[in-house]
């Protein structure tokens, strides 16, 4: 990757539905030059999808640390959420990293489930920053 295809990931960051040749304006190249490098990007398994962000007034990010090794069973309960944006298996301070829009109730209910798992910490967004 170069410098060109750094500024078209930015430009699909901030704006997706610009057109190739609105990206190719901005950063001066070709519609179809820009095309090109973003099939290239998705070929390269740079860019995995495109996907939208939809405004979620309660954001959660909720941190398992599992008491034993019951990855799969764990992973079915989680899944069965809606809820769940994003969830993560990852190394360091927990076991996973999950990404949900709860509202409170629904919390409770997704707490009562991963409580038999393990210990969590739910840490509530309050405003995104970028």
């Amino acid at each position: 990757m170069d410098e060109i295809d750094w500024k078209i990931l930015q430009q699909l960051k901030k704006q997706a539905r610009l057109t190739n040749k609105e990206m190719g304006q901005m950063i001066h190249m070709s519609g179809q030059g820009v095309g090109q490098r973003i099939s290239n990007l998705i070929d390269q398994k740079v860019i995995e999808r495109f996907t939208i962000e939809i405004k979620n007034e309660k954001k959660q990010i909720i941190l398992v640390y599992l008491n034993e090794a019951t990855y799969q069973s764990f992973e079915q309960a989680i899944l069965a959420f809606e809820e769940v944006i994003e969830f993560y298996q990852v190394s360091g301070e927990s076991c996973y990293t999950i990404i949900a829009s709860f509202e409170a109730e629904k919390l409770n209910q997704f707490i009562a489930v991963i409580s038999k798992y393990g210990r969590y910490k739910v840490n509530t967004i309050m405003n995104k920053l970028r």
